[in-house]
């Protein structure tokens, strides 16, 4: 479906191309004035447009209108007259008001090819026809095979007038499963109640159907009632496609799967994270059966691939019809076997945190060449992590349900989404509406889907609106997410102001402000921070220093591109870093710790961590350099005056030369100071400023790039000046600074503020 809706006039934000100034009230909320839904707080809580997904072209259907707009369609089959499979599918629309509507299922799925390989190519052209209402329609292949598979199961058949649905196939649709025991999986018994029943007589609800897809009104309707659709759905429906899951998938979900889960979802100490996929430890032995875990590891690399391939945990509206309902509200089905959804999210817990991701990548390099049943095809494991995303986007609505920050959650929210697939770039802020609804926990006149609007004012209208909810400025600079080193805006889809967030691309560095110990308060100020007026977000603030030189240090391979000469001379200068009682090597490390401590910063062990550190990342840099390395370290060491503990010796970072990328980057992900670092280096750089601090910034700043206090901000920012308009900048993000206290130097230099534009 083309999600177009039309332009609506009672957005609270303002039009980019107004001349006006708007202020930004501290944590101003925006609620809907004057106008009643006539549905249930719940439902209401969970309005959000419907997917877009791929195109489809127009049908040559008609539909009555519906009365009002607080009516959907709802879908039911009719029941085949003979026995033949080639008999054509026809289907009974009913209109409803949806908050007297009967029961019914909601379906979530793919318009395109349900799973990655050759063989589902077809899926994107392939068009079926069917009868809708007694007039011929022409629907996705997909959608196809999913009527075609409730058919012949005999789900959401519309029964005949007088035909009693008292029977056997028209009860409750989700029978409980009770928990499995671990005494049932080490025995080999069969999990009771089989697999996940579903529904017989319920009526079903499928966007390309239930919506007039050539009535652009309706449409535009229909959009922004997605949420609370699938919010008063009875259940939620995952169709994956029509391949059916093998007998150990079904197996390991149903049965090893919640055993498993159980036992190490308590895991608050990470013991369970050190063990291998495996299981081949005697705890899970013990625990579960020798056979049991013999046959999971047997099982394994079929089990997680048959998840990975498929597209459906790659698209970014299936969030909203997932996470609508609670969990155990939803089922997938894929052929004619149906999982609980819940089970699978504990799988992917169970991959991602108790053991990790990249312990899989063994395995499947193991096992991709024995899987006979998808014809050669390996989807690259990148896919994985579309399965651990959904997780992760899980676990963030669960958190922020009743957060203090809910739009710090948005920002994290609008965050993660950016990642997953949308046929339109504005469907990354309009996909996630109802999701941020349910975590403000009140209906908020957010905005209404409006597809006339270009994605940049979107994304524009958007960041304003959050803006009058943060308590501070750090927190939504932090989600700028400035890509590459090529420029500021080099990776950005579209054209947007340096301060707007681009919600369709995904940011490349994590967000700097968690793990600080903040100096300054962050309680709302009765003043605003900051000023729209056209595209500029006029601020207050001082310029504190300007960066000079540095290096980039982030990444995550064992070739870096490290700029060795700078880090050599930095390190071996005499002298203490000139902000505190601390050497050169010491403040290095702090600072790429975001000042996170090691134990105490004389302890023997932090010492120790610290020349492996350097001599891991001192032999990459002799690698490209030329010379005799024991007469660069004679010379450098002897000049040195008093103790330097963190530094390696020659004979050390020789052996560490010595080693293959495979041995480096397994000695340096067991190194300690590479934990603490390696998430805040990512898409960074680390620079040295002309007053003498060292500074972790975004990647993509450079020399003569200045350092901002401003009013608004617990960490400093990375600003750019416009070399055309005086007073104008481009925002790169923000900064850690080390040794810089923000909240005194703010107060010292508080008389030196002036107000600037960022453009």
């Amino acid at each position: 479906m083309q999600s177009q809706a039309e332009s609506s006039d009672d957005s609270p934000i303002p039009r980019a191309k107004s001349s006006s100034s708007s202020r930004l009230p501290r944590n101003a909320t925006v609620t809907d004035k004057g106008r009643k839904s006539r549905l249930p707080a719940r439902q209401r809580q969970k309005s959000a447009p419907a997917e877009p997904k791929e195109t489809q072209a127009p049908q040559s259907r008609s539909y009555e209108p519906l009365p009002d707009g607080n009516y959907i369609r709802l879908l039911q089959i009719a029941q085949p007259t003979t026995s033949s499979a080639s008999e054509t599918i026809s289907v009974k629309l009913t209109p409803f008001p949806l908050d007297a509507a009967p029961r019914f299922w909601a379906l979530s799925y793919t318009w395109g090819p349900p799973r990655y390989g050759p063989e589902y190519e077809h899926y994107e052209t392939t068009r079926r026809t069917i009868e809708c209402n007694g007039r011929p329609v022409e629907i996705s292949e997909n959608l196809y095979q999913f009527l075609l598979q409730a058919r012949d199961s005999r789900l959401f058949i519309h029964q005949d007038p007088g035909t009693s649905s008292d029977t056997p196939e028209s009860r409750e649709p989700f029978a409980h499963l009770s928990q499995l025991p671990r005494e049932l999986v080490k025995s080999g018994r069969k999990a009771p109640g089989g697999s996940v029943p579903l529904g017989r007589d319920a009526y079903l609800w499928v966007d390309a159907l239930c919506i007039d897809q050539n009535n652009l009104a309706e449409k535009s309707l229909q959009v922004g009632m997605m949420g609370s659709i699938y919010g008063s759905a009875e259940r939620v429906l995952i169709w994956l496609g029509p391949r059916k899951p093998s007998s150990d998938v079904m197996w390991a979900m149903e049965e090893f799967t919640p055993a498993l889960y159980s036992m190490v979802s308590g895991d608050a100490n990470g013991f369970y994270k050190k063990r291998s996929l495996a299981l081949t430890d005697h705890i899970f032995i013990r625990e579960l059966g020798e056979e049991a875990c013999e046959r999971w590891m047997s099982s394994l690399y079929v089990l997680v691939s048959f998840f990975s391939r498929s597209c459906w945990f790659s698209r970014g509206w299936v969030a909203q019809e997932a996470f609508a309902l609670p969990v155990d509200s939803v089922a997938v089905l894929a052929g004619g076997k149906a999982i609980r959804f819940e089970q699978v999210l504990q799988l992917i817990r169970i991959l991602d945190h108790h053991f990790s991701f990249s312990g899989l990548l063994p395995i499947f390099s193991r096992g991709q060449h024995s899987d006979p049943d998808d014809k050669g095809f390996w989807a690259d494991s990148s896919t994985l992590t579309d399965l651990r995303r959904f997780a992760l986007i899980h676990n963030h609505l669960e958190i922020n349900k009743s957060t203090d920050r809910p739009w710090e959650a948005t920002l994290g929210l609008l965050d993660k989404m950016s990642a997953l697939k949308f046929a339109d770039a504005r469907d990354h802020v309009y996909g996630c509406l109802g999701l941020i609804r349910m975590m403000l926990g009140e209906v908020r006149n957010l905005m209404n889907p409006d597809y006339g609007v270009a994605p940049e004012e979107v994304f524009k209208k958007t960041a304003v609106l959050i803006l009058r909810g943060l308590p501070n400025l750090d927190v939504f600079f932090s989600f700028l997410g400035r890509h590459e080193e090529h420029g500021p805006n080099s990776r950005r889809a579209i054209p947007l102001p340096s301060w707007v967030p681009d919600f369709s691309t995904r940011k490349r560095e994590n967000t700097l402000f968690r793990p600080l110990r903040l100096d300054c308060s962050s309680s709302p100020s009765q003043e605003p921070f900051a000023e729209i007026k056209e595209d500029a977000l006029l601020v207050e603030g001082v310029c504190y220093d300007t960066i000079s030189d540095g290096m980039y240090i982030g990444g995550v391979s064992a070739r870096r591109h490290l700029r060795g000469d700078w880090l050599l001379d930095y390190l071996f200068r005499d002298g203490p870093y000139p902000f505190g009682n601390q050497t050169r090597e010491a403040a290095m490390l702090e600072t790429l710790s975001v000042a996170s401590q090691f134990q105490s910063s004389g302890s023997l062990s932090a010492a120790r961590s610290a020349r492996e550190w350097y001599a891991l990342t001192l032999s990459r840099c002799f690698l490209e350099e030329e010379g005799d390395i024991d007469e660069f370290f004679a010379s450098k060491i002897s000049s040195l005056q008093g103790p330097r503990p963190w530094l390696p010796t020659s004979d050390m970072v020789l052996k560490m030369m010595g080693l293959d990328d495979a041995r480096f980057l397994e000695a340096r992900n067991r190194n300690d100071w590479h934990q603490l670092t390696k998430s805040n280096t990512v898409g960074r750089s680390i620079f040295e400023t002309k007053k003498g601090h060292l500074v972790l910034s975004p990647r993509v700043a450079k020399s003569r790039d200045e350092i901002w206090l401003m009013r608004g901000s617990r960490l400093p920012i990375i600003l750019r000046p416009d070399r055309k308009r005086q007073g104008c900048y481009t925002i790169l993000g923000v900064a850690y600074v080390h040794r810089l206290e923000v909240g005194k130097a703010m107060g010292e230099l508080s008389p030196n503020f002036q107000r600037i534009g960022l453009v």
